[in-house]
C-alpha cells in the first residue's frame, strides 16, 4: 500500500551550517540565519560566537531548506518537496533524507517501489 506523504515547499533560502572547533577538540554546529554571531571583521567575515569566545570558526555549508516560515528548517518524517524539474525530496522516518524521481510520488503518495528504493538507497538513521 502507498504510503501517504504531506508536501512542503522549498525555502527560497538555503539553511546555513556554521561550524566551530572549541578548545576541548569538539566540533559545535549552529544552524540558521540569526543565531548571535558576531563578524570579527568585515572583509574576512569570521563569526565569533559570543557564548563561545574560544572557538575557532572552520567554515559554513548551505544545504536545501524547506517550509514556510522565515527560517528554513529540515524535512520532517512524513514530509516530500518537489523540485521545478519534478524530482523529490523525501523524509521517511528511520531512513536519511533522500531524492528520488518523480515516478515514486503521485497524488502526495510514495509509492511501494519508492518506499523500497528508499529504503535501500538512503542511510538508516
Amino acid at each position: 500500500m502507498p504510503t501517504k506523504l504531506t508536501n512542503v515547499e522549498i525555502h527560497a533560502n538555503p539553511r546555513i551550517i556554521y561550524k566551530f572547533l572549541l578548545s576541548t577538540g569538539d566540533v559545535l554546529e549552529r544552524v540558521g540565519l540569526n543565531i548571535g554571531l558576531e563578524w570579527s571583521n568585515l572583509t574576512g567575515k569570521n563569526p565569533i560566537l559570543p557564548s563561545e569566545p574560544d572557538a575557532t570558526f572552520i567554515g559554513a555549508t548551505k544545504h536545501i531548506g524547506f517550509g514556510d516560515l522565515l527560517i528554513p528548517r529540515i524535512l520532517l518524517d512524513g514530509e516530500y518537496a518537489t523540485q521545478i524539474n519534478g524530482y523529490h525530496w523525501v523524509k521517511l522516518s528511520g531512513y536519511e533524507m533522500i531524492k528520488i524521481a518523480p515516478e515514486y510520488i503521485s497524488s502526495s503518495r510514495l509509492s511501494n517501489e519508492g518506499v523500497a528504493l528508499i529504503q535501500t538507497e538512503s542511510v538508516a538513521q
